[in-house]
């Protein structure tokens, strides 16, 4: 698979190891950045790396 900067919400879901239907609340209320084409959803995998360290942030960071 080549790299791509826009991910489709199965890709993203992927990555998070999540249900896609978790993503849809994220994406709707924007704590998730994303934007749509058409009826689909894709999110730019910068606004993905964002999220992840904000989260990781907000949780004081991964204890490994």
């Amino acid at each position: 698979m080549k790299d791509k900067n826009a991910l489709t919400t199965a890709q993203v879901a992927d990555i998070l190891n999540v249900h896609v239907y978790t993503l849809y609340p994220l994406l709707n209320s924007g704590e998730l950045k994303g934007f749509r084409l058409k009826t689909h959803w894709r999110v730019l995998r910068k606004d993905l790396d964002a999220y992840i360290e904000a989260r990781k942030k907000a949780q004081g960071g991964l204890k490994t």
